[in-house]
C-alpha cells in the first residue's frame, strides 16, 4: 500500500510521455483535415463534462469520427463548429482533435500530476521505520 503513491506517479508520467509521443507522431507524419462536431458527448462519471465528437473525411472520401482526448465544462464545442484533426493515414481512427498547444498542455498537467505522485510516494517509501511508528503511537494517543 506504501508504494500506491509512487506506482500511480510513474503510471502518469508514462502515460504523458505516451501521449505527448503520439501526438507528435500525428503531427510530423500525420495529415490535418477540418471536421464538424456532430455531437457533444457526456461523462458518466461524478462530474460532468463533455466530449467533442468531430466527423471528419479524408480526401479518399472516407468519413470518420473522433472523440475528443480532454473533457471540459462547459462544452468547449458547439455542434456544428468546425475543429481540426490530426489523422494518421493509414489508419484514420488513429487521431486527435486540437493543437499542439492542447497536446502540450494535457500533457503537462499528466506530467505535474505525476511528478507530486512520486514525490509523495517516495517520501512515504524513504520515511525511517522509527519515524513511522512513532508518528503512529503519538497519534494514536490522541
Amino acid at each position: 500500500m506504501k508504494y500506491l503513491p509512487l506506482v500511480l506517479g510513474i503510471v502518469c508520467i508514462l502515460g504523458a510521455s505516451y501521449r505527448l509521443y503520439r501526438g507528435t507522431w500525428l503531427l510530423i507524419n500525420g495529415q490535418f483535415v477540418e471536421g464538424v462536431v456532430i455531437r457533444n458527448e457526456k461523462s458518466s462519471g461524478k462530474s460532468t463534462v463533455y466530449y467533442p465528437i468531430v466527423q471528419f473525411q479524408t480526401p479518399a472520401g472516407q468519413t470518420y469520427e473522433c472523440k475528443g482526448q480532454s473533457g471540459t465544462y462547459p462544452a468547449e464545442y458547439e455542434v456544428n463548429d468546425t475543429a481540426v484533426v490530426h489523422y494518421n493515414p493509414a489508419q484514420p481512427t488513429d487521431a486527435f482533435i486540437g493543437s499542439f498547444f492542447g497536446l502540450v498542455l494535457g500533457m503537462l498537467f499528466s506530467l505535474a500530476l505525476g511528478a507530486v505522485f512520486v514525490w509523495l510516494g517516495l517520501r512515504i517509501v524513504r520515511r525511517p521505520k522509527a519515524q513511522a511508528i512513532e508518528t503512529s503511537v503519538t497519534l494514536s494517543r490522541n
